[in-house]
């Protein structure tokens, strides 16, 4: 009987030690919470035996969500830079969790003396996905993209100015073409007419070109040695087709 209370003795002196644990424990949590320095979803989530890179994250986006968004020409674009750009840069030897959006500014303003200002926009996309699918994760709470604007004031600088052809300048280039390279007039004479990317008019089909409403149907895309369905920036859109080219059209499809 002695014996039995000894231990139910011990056992109580245990259990008060272990709740006076608990609540210093507690009260620490609370400071930290308050403080900022600790997270919630850090309570909750296990802690990962490899602590994930941004390029782990990017690599995620890449195969999930970007797949339901962006053209797969924009997809292929997109991992070109995460090889050439992130993959292996000051940022993707650092755990996602600690950069911040001052790593981000210094990384892009190093790219943008030597790339131009679209491809440093086109890099700060592709970070900003793999940072959003970071949050998803709970990893981060806000994206360190967020407020870093490009500006452009350096690429008009060094860009050309486009000057258009005039609509002389236009019958003189078709008319060579004509004389010159038959077989190829009919391209020339639907970028001209329509403003159709070169890309998009290599990807045309018959079923594409409505002769009775006089539109072309631009669904594709021709991109690095693949067709691709919709444009550039994923949609499709109709283009007026003048007479002129469609009766070209005609012929060609008669002699095809």
């Amino acid at each position: 009987m002695r014996s039995d209370c000894g231990k139910n003795k011990g056992h109580e002196l245990r259990l008060i030690y272990s709740l006076r644990k608990a609540k210093e424990a507690q009260k620490v949590i609370e400071v930290e919470l308050e403080a900022g320095r600790l997270t919630l979803a850090e309570l909750v989530k296990p802690k990962q035996e490899k602590r994930q890179t941004i390029v782990d994250y990017i690599e995620l986006w890449l195969s999930s969500s970007a797949r339901q968004t962006l053209a797969e020409s924009v997809q292929s674009d997109y991992a070109g830079l995460l090889k050439n750009h992130i993959k292996g840069s000051a940022l993707d030897n650092r755990p996602v969790a600690e950069i911040t959006p001052l790593d981000v500014e210094n990384f892009l303003l190093s790219k943008l003396k030597t790339h131009s200002n679209s491809t440093v926009t086109h890099i700060r996309n592709v970070l900003s996905g793999g940072f959003k699918t970071a949050i998803k994760d709970r990893v981060i709470q806000s994206n360190p993209c967020h407020g870093f604007v490009i500006h452009t004031k350096q690429d008009l600088d060094r860009k050309p100015k486009i000057e258009p052809l005039s609509a002389s300048e236009i019958q003189i280039l078709l008319d060579t073409f004509k004389e010159h390279r038959p077989d190829h007039y009919d391209l020339a004479l639907l970028l001209c007419r329509t403003g159709m990317r070169i890309g998009e008019a290599v990807a045309l089909q018959w079923s594409d070109v409505n002769f009775e409403d006089r539109y072309i149907h631009v669904q594709r895309n021709f991109h690095r040695g693949k067709i691709t369905d919709g444009t550039k920036n994923g949609k499709t859109r109709k283009v007026d087709a003048s007479k002129e080219l469609l009766n070209a059209l005609r012929l060609r499809k008669k002699q095809r």
